[in-house]
């Protein structure tokens, strides 16, 4: 088990973390140091800090002139924002070499994710979803409610007869429940509403794509109070606090531990290679292949994850429209200090109707 520390015991092995990685890089991405510091660890299996506290070591090197933020305009005139060590044992010559390759290929990456004026849009979500799609299927747990084939994105705008609030699902399922021997657990089938996140960030308690989900799945609870629902997230990452709200209100987080991008004439093989390898994020993929963890997490949903509490939670929360609204707003908030003071509301009016905090 791993020894109980304080946040400012994290942020200080964060800090250590990041001076060291800083100095063997000369330059780092916000989201290159998180991956090389939290993802590559955890993958290898070693105690690791969580993004936030690189976050707070970062924020707390700046102010103290450990390390320089650099946001000069890279090539296509985007914005990179790159953190830059101080250290007296690199060359001026180090540095800025450092600073005009990782500059070129953060501006290709977000170029990808988030896409340019001049090439258009980011190209990463449809292919997150195209992968949830299949893996859905060929997990064999239920019944998929997209309809497959039709050139467009899977995605629901009508949901088991409820239309969806606030756009449509990325996708549904009716789940049906085993016991480990393969043997029915529930009188009922399970709905369960589904939306993907093929982002880089890390999913929090507090994160606005995960409310997009609980806020659509509490408002068609409510239209429809005796539908047995369980809202499943789909994320690359997600934080360890976001499982303990999923156990606490009744919905269920699997991690694609991926981050999806297509087969696409904007993404050679070549600059594909040097972004994945010389920014350390490892997880990039390429192609529409099965997610074998998704697949584990959802065999794991079906034959081991108690449902039927988990939809007689989520229909409590959702049967109080103070709490229905507050999802809505953390939802359509569109700023991270407001949903974290939101949150606290949410967690109050969630301890009013006996579901303990600790999320």
């Amino acid at each position: 088990m791993a020894p109980h520390r304080s946040e400012a015991e994290w942020v200080a092995i964060a800090r250590s973390q990041l001076t060291n990685l800083l100095d063997s890089q000369a330059v780092l991405s916000e989201p290159e140091a998180i991956c090389r510091l939290v993802d590559q660890r955890l993958v290898a299996g070693f105690e690791a800090v969580s993004p936030h506290h690189v976050t707070q070591a970062k924020n707390l090197m700046a102010r103290r002139n450990q390390l320089r933020i650099d946001t000069s305009v890279a090539r296509g005139g985007r914005v990179v924002s790159l953190l830059v060590s101080v250290s007296p044992e690199l060359s001026r010559k180090v540095v800025d070499s450092a600073l005009s390759r990782k500059r070129l290929l953060m501006a290709r990456y977000h170029g990808w994710t988030q896409g340019t004026v001049a090439l258009g849009p980011g190209l990463i979500g449809p292919e997150g979803e195209w992968v949830v799609e299949r893996t859905l299927r060929d997990a064999g747990v239920g019944a998929v409610l997209t309809k497959p084939g039709a050139g467009t994105l899977p995605g629901l705008k009508n949901f088991l007869g409820i239309e969806v609030p606030a756009g449509p699902l990325d996708n549904g399922l009716v789940l049906n429940p085993l016991h480990p021997d393969g043997s029915p657990r529930a009188q009922l089938a399970v709905a369960v509403p589904v939306e993907v996140k093929n982002v880089r960030e890390w999913i929090y308690p507090h994160s606005q794509e995960l409310h997009q989900l609980l806020y659509k799945s509490a408002a068609m609870k409510a239209i429809n109070p005796g539908l047995a629902i369980v809202p499943l997230l789909v994320c690359r990452r997600a934080h360890i606090t976001t499982s303990y709200m999923a156990k606490r209100l009744g919905f269920f987080v699997a991690q694609t531990k991926r981050h999806y991008f297509p087969a696409h004439s904007r993404i050679t093989p070549e600059a594909f290679a040097e972004v994945r390898s010389e920014l350390g994020l490892l997880d990039m993929v390429q192609g529409l292949d099965v997610c074998d963890n998704l697949r584990a997490r959802l065999v794991t949903m079906q034959q081991h994850y108690d449902v039927e509490t988990a939809a007689a939670v989520w229909g409590r929360v959702s049967e109080v429209p103070e709490i229905v609204d507050v999802l809505e707003s953390l939802f359509r908030e569109g700023t991270a200090v407001l949903r974290r003071r939101k949150m606290n509301l949410l967690r109050s009016l969630t301890e009013g109707i006996g579901i303990s905090k600790g999320w």
